[in-house]
């Protein structure tokens, strides 16, 4: 299924559910002390969407692991998450929702609530902030403790989780999930990302220079965080005058094939050898192995980003219908946003009510992202310089 759908699904049919499952947990409260010490034995995050905000999560996987060294700790996702799950060393078992329909989706998480009803959660972390249906598989998972994330006041949500973190008041996500960490009782607290290793990958051996990467694309969350494929054309042609000896490799998953390919079509064609389509051609390892060898990444805000973040290289990001304030941006990051009256709308509304005319994203200029990526090139030239000296 694809996200908008999901988003339709979860609004309409998640209401009459979340509603049940808040006056279960309401009643079951009369009956259970949930404030009595437990033994943790098993712990389950939460996070059915969203690439980014999982790696954002990995401060509280970490600290959870750390915290609860004898604790097994369980991840339930979507399959499509499947390839940057496996990365994430900490994690004892993946549970994934076999989300490509509405049946195949439901039947999975039945299969997941039976699991968590034969082996019961001692701790239950749901990530997600909108989410009704994940709400409800937290009521459902009848975990000892249960946590989640709410946006201002919300008494069904609130009814469902033994505690909460206000996403209004620590809008950085990451902080906002370790909050949720200390509640339980976590007594050592990573704020960092993961640090993957971006060891060398057999896929990715193509580029002996250095290169920059370029990711075009957004996942279909909310495509206007797209900036125009004309203006990453004109961007790249800008960016091989600048860097003769470079080389732009432009990143994108199999499904963006299609508009990566719109966005080569259009770069002068005397770049053409200077160009690499990686879209679809990558396993995750060997993805990361590419984005950790890059002198430079220019992205849109998705989930490559968060990859760059957690690989602490230097990147340029564009934001429109999202908020960069919900990220601990490093220092060697330079984000470029307009904040026009209508952004951030990601989290506000489940289509654009520009209804595609993103100029949160079109208002951002080829040159001022082109001064930004030249600045952090020169900033890599001199480092390198300083490496060469004996």
């Amino acid at each position: 299924m694809k996200t908008p759908l999901k988003i339709r699904i979860d609004k309409y049919a998640g209401y009459p559910l979340l509603l049940i499952a808040s006056l279960f947990s309401r009643c079951r409260k009369l009956f259970v002390d949930e404030k009595k010490v437990i033994q943790v034995r098993r712990i389950v995050v939460c996070k059915l969407m969203g690439m980014g905000t999982i790696l954002q999560s990995t401060p509280l996987l970490i600290s959870l692991k750390e915290s609860f060294p004898n604790a097994h700790l369980v991840f339930v996702s979507a399959t499509k998450n499947k390839a940057i799950l496996e990365e994430i060393k900490c994690i004892d078992q993946l549970l994934l929702v076999k989300d490509r329909s509405f049946f195949s989706g439901i039947l999975s998480l039945l299969q997941i609530l039976f699991l968590f009803w034969k082996k019961r959660p001692d701790l239950y972390f749901d990530l997600e902030v909108y989410s009704r249906f994940s709400t409800s598989l937290t009521a459902l998972s009848l975990a000892r403790r249960r946590y989640g994330i709410r946006e201002g006041s919300d008494p069904m949500r609130e009814a469902i989780y033994t505690y909460t973190a206000d996403f209004l008041q620590q809008p950085v996500i990451s902080e906002a999930y370790l909050s949720l960490a200390s509640q339980a009782g976590a007594a050592k607290l990573h704020h960092q990302l993961i640090r993957f290793t971006g060891s060398e990958s057999a896929e990715f051996r193509q580029l002996s220079g250095p290169y920059l990467v370029v990711n075009p694309n957004a996942s279909d969350l909310r495509l206007e965080r797209r900036w125009p494929s004309k203006n990453y054309a004109l961007l790249i042609g800008m960016l091989l005058d600048h860097a003769p000896e470079h080389t732009v490799v432009i990143s994108g998953s199999a499904s963006e094939r299609a508009h990566v390919q719109t966005v080569i079509n259009e770069v002068d064609k005397k770049y053409a050898n200077r160009i690499l389509d990686a879209s679809g051609q990558l396993s995750m390892k060997a993805f990361i192995a590419m984005i950790a060898r890059c002198e430079l990444m220019l992205t849109n805000d998705s989930g490559p980003m968060h990859l760059a973040m957690a690989l602490q290289i230097p990147f340029v990001a564009l934001f429109g219908p999202g908020s960069p304030i919900h990220y601990a941006m490093p220092a060697r990051a330079t984000v470029i946003t307009k904040n026009i009256h209508c952004s951030p709308c990601v989290h506000l509304h489940p289509e654009s009510p520009c209804g595609g005319d993103n100029q949160c994203m079109k208002q951002i200029t080829v040159p001022e992202v082109f001064e930004a990526c030249r600045k952090h090139l020169q900033t890599a030239m001199r480092e390198s310089q300083v490496l060469a000296m004996p």
